[in-house]
């Protein structure tokens, strides 16, 4: 169980974001549109969205300029 009526909980490739954040960026049906992008999936939960960003978690290093595309789009 996630209380994410405080605004979002990530861990990189899952995000749980809060029902008040969701209005603010248009609504569920608006973050679900932006992000019908390869590698994306998300699903109802109770009080806001669940977010995958990805099939499996990666790694990156953005040190040296080797970011996740999935997460920066997420971001």
């Amino acid at each position: 169980y996630l209380d994410v009526a405080g605004g979002y909980y990530s861990v990189n490739w899952l995000t749980a974001v809060g029902d008040e954040w969701l209005e603010r960026l248009g609504g569920k049906a608006a973050v679900r549109e932006r992000l019908q992008l390869p590698g994306f999936e998300c699903w109802d939960s109770p009080g806001g969205l669940l977010i995958r960003a990805g099939e499996f978690p990666q790694m990156g290093d953005t040190e040296h300029g080797h970011g996740i595309p999935e997460y920066t789009a997420l971001d």
